[in-house]
């Protein structure tokens, strides 16, 4: 499923993708499967809360 996904994509094999093309692979494998997809908050600072201070 990987590596008929990445060739349809990007037109190599899952081991020749560069970091890129792997995290979007990932990605598209992960909203495949029902699972959401969590770059929009991986790279966002984590939200502080004030009360538990």
């Amino acid at each position: 499923m990987a590596e008929d996904l990445s060739q349809q994509l990007f037109g190599i094999g899952v081991k020749q993708l560069n970091k890129m093309q792997a995290s979007q692979l990932i990605e598209d494998l992960l909203v495949m499967t029902g699972k959401p997809a969590t770059r929009q908050t991986r790279w966002q600072p984590q939200p502080t809360n004030a009360l538990a201070a």
